[in-house]
């Protein structure tokens, strides 16, 4: 049967049959169990409009669109938990929906450490655009896999309890302020055999899972092209790690990486050469960032994030209440 027939754009991406394609393009729906039975059904249809979008490549689109119409529904969930109104009645005693732009800002107000109003907001728009089109659009399935997963993270932190948010901010200042000597001057990233000269450490966040802690951390690399990429906005991606320990001896520390189970060491040098290319390395920037004023260095670039929402997608749905 023509339905039963793989679309032959997956072999493009090197995904030539249905495990390698599944295992790399279908989203599972990971969540917590706070999250509404009705939020977790319904994203199952979407999975398996991803499922099925190996036999019809386009199909994938309307997987993301799924997403955008179940947060539209998890906001209203959400609001009645909250016992926030999401209907006005009118005088002539009729019921006015009130719009979804309100109710999102309602229940971040009621839940402002999760800070997430920006996000849902975006999502919002997007979900008016496709409710509304002007013509037949495609965005491609590479595209809207990630922000399927960040839908997922969404939902997740949508339905958490903000006192788990809460513990995850002040862990997360906690150890920043542990790591006080490696937040600005010249280190040295060993991982293995590598070696990488990094300007600053920082704990980005922390998930309690499994009665433990859970580190995301990111180490600011110094780059011998900063200049190029300050006038370009295209930054150098940053090395992340998700780690549990963090083991300090003297002016090193020692972590392991929780998903390559790599051992890695971070250790303050003086050594001449290095001490030369930050030297460069600091000049280049100051005098780039002074020629395009207002703009600052933004490690939260597209690698970044992406590996930041692996981090949430695969561990907060986790968390220990």
């Amino acid at each position: 049967m023509e339905y039963h027939i793989p679309d032959a754009r997956w072999g493009i991406f090197g995904m030539g049959d249905f495990e390698s394609y599944s295992e790399k393009l279908v989203v599972k729906g990971f969540f917590h169990p706070a999250v509404p039975k009705d939020v977790v059904e319904a994203f199952e249809v979407a999975e398996y409009m991803m499922a099925h979008a190996y036999y019809h490549y386009k199909l994938y689109d309307e997987a993301f669109t799924k997403l955008l119409l179940i947060i539209e529904m998890a906001i209203k969930l959400r609001c009645a938990n909250f016992n926030i109104p999401i209907v006005v009645i009118r005088k002539n005693g009729t019921n006015k929906d009130i719009p979804l732009e309100q109710l999102i800002i309602q229940v971040c107000k009621a839940e402002p450490l999760k800070n997430i109003e920006v996000e849902l907001q975006w999502l919002r728009k997007g979900r008016n655009n496709k409710m509304h089109p002007k013509n037949h659009t495609f965005s491609g399935s590479i595209a809207n896999f990630e922000k399927i997963k960040h839908g997922i993270v969404l939902l997740n932190k949508l339905f958490i309890t903000e006192q788990s948010i809460h513990a995850s901010v002040l862990k997360t200042l906690e150890k920043n302020k542990q790591l006080i000597q490696f937040k600005q001057g010249l280190y040295v990233l060993e991982i293995g055999d590598l070696r990488y000269l990094i300007e600053s450490l920082n704990i980005e966040d922390a998930l309690f899972v499994n009665n433990e802690w859970l580190y995301f951390m990111v180490a600011a690399p110094i780059s011998n092209n900063i200049a190029e990429q300050v006038r370009g906005h295209n930054y150098a991606p940053p090395h992340t790690f998700i780690v549990k320990d963090i083991t300090f001896e003297g002016n090193s520390l020692k972590i392991a990486d929780v998903t390559t189970e790599k051992q890695i060491s971070i250790i303050t040098t003086d050594d001449p050469a290095n001490v030369e290319i930050y030297k460069n390395f600091v000049i280049e920037k100051n005098e780039a960032l002074a020629e395009f004023e207002g703009v600052t260095i933004i490690q939260t670039s597209s690698p970044f994030g992406q590996q930041y929402n692996d981090f949430l997608y695969k561990w907060l749905w986790k968390v220990s209440e």
